[in-house]
């Protein structure tokens, strides 16, 4: 049952549509404080902030830390050729010798 914010009495059925179900009348709030509702907005607002901040940057990150992980990764795949090479008795040119 709906109550009216100046009375505290039950609204009568002229305050709702006709079998729609929305209210015609303004309906009070639900925090009756100001302050704070406005102090929870701002709550809500900072923190989206910082949702976003911390997305955006862990995106990037990843970006950064993707990049270096390929690089990593051509890294082991030099050191397993070489170490293989060495263990098949691969003949290289004696140039090959300077790198490895």
């Amino acid at each position: 049952m709906f109550k009216s914010a100046s009375n505290l009495k039950p609204l009568d059925k002229s305050a709702f549509g006709e079998g729609d179900g929305s209210v015609k009348k303004i309906s009070p709030p639900m925090i009756s404080d100001e302050k704070q509702a406005e102090d929870i907005g701002s709550t809500t607002e900072t923190g989206g902030t910082m949702v976003n901040a911390m997305s955006s940057g862990n995106f990037f990150v990843s970006i950064i830390l993707g990049g270096s992980m390929a690089q990593l990764w051509g890294m082991i795949r030099a050191l397993q050729m070489i170490i293989l090479s060495v263990l098949v008795q691969i003949q290289l040119p004696s140039h090959t010798f300077i790198f490895f």
